[in-house]
């Protein structure tokens, strides 16, 4: 929808607008199918359409959400590090190279809720920054959850899990407005299965300083195999 609909109707496999109609109010039909991208929730999802530039349109609107699901949980939490918190550092031997900022941020999340400002602590780098987890043995996949400056633009930096090489973890873009975001990273099982702990290591490679004032982690079960892999 960013130009609208004036480019005709479509259907594509994971998303479309398969109706359009302009005459004599503006009435549009879409979809999306979220399949390589996830979205991963505890026990319900809360979703906001921004209507307009700032939110400020009204309009008559209707959604329908539909879900795929195993049964059962499929993510526990099973650590949480708070970065700035010198208690929790330490329980997690965290540590880090070539930092560039420490201290307290206050900012808002985008959404429906975007007036309600929030505060944590936390740190930026531009080298390194590595620290424990704890994880179920029997998980089908680990994702990793980070709070972040999201007014830093571009952010990119190399995970590894007990030294190996997972992948590289990117947010494009930035919001200076609505600053605060919350990342998933998908670590496969090959790295974490048989495990009760592992060593994560964010090394930073391009774009804004590496931003992280928490991670979160959840243990994957209830998936096939093929599917956290």
């Amino acid at each position: 929808g960013g130009f609208y609909f004036n480019r005709g109707t479509f259907n594509r496999p994971v998303h479309g607008n398969p109706s359009h109609v302009e005459s004599p109010t503006d009435t549009t039909g879409c979809y999306r199918l979220f399949l390589g991208d996830r979205i991963h929730y505890k026990t319900a999802l809360k979703a906001g359409v921004e209507h307009g530039g700032y939110n400020e349109k009204s309009g008559k609107y209707a959604c329908v959400f539909y879900s795929y699901e195993p049964g059962g949980s499929t993510a526990t939490q099973t650590d949480t590090l708070d970065v700035g918190n010198s208690t929790s550092e330490s329980a997690h031997s965290y540590v880090i190279s070539n930092q560039k900022w420490s201290g307290t941020s206050t900012f808002y999340y985008e959404g429906d809720d975007d007036g309600t400002p929030s505060q944590d602590d936390g740190r930026s780098h531009g080298g390194y920054s590595q620290f424990s987890a704890s994880i179920n043995s029997t998980n089908v996949g680990v994702v990793l959850r980070r709070r972040m400056d999201y007014s830093v633009g571009n952010q990119k930096a190399a995970v590894y899990v007990d030294g190996s090489l997972v992948g590289y973890w990117y947010d494009a873009g930035n919001n200076a407005g609505k600053s605060w975001r919350d990342s998933d990273f998908l670590i496969p099982s090959s790295f974490t299965y048989g495990k009760t702990s592992i060593t994560i290591k964010l090394t930073y490679v391009s774009g804004g300083w590496w931003t992280e004032y928490r991670y979160w982690v959840y243990s994957l079960s209830g998936l096939p195999s093929s599917q956290a892999t």
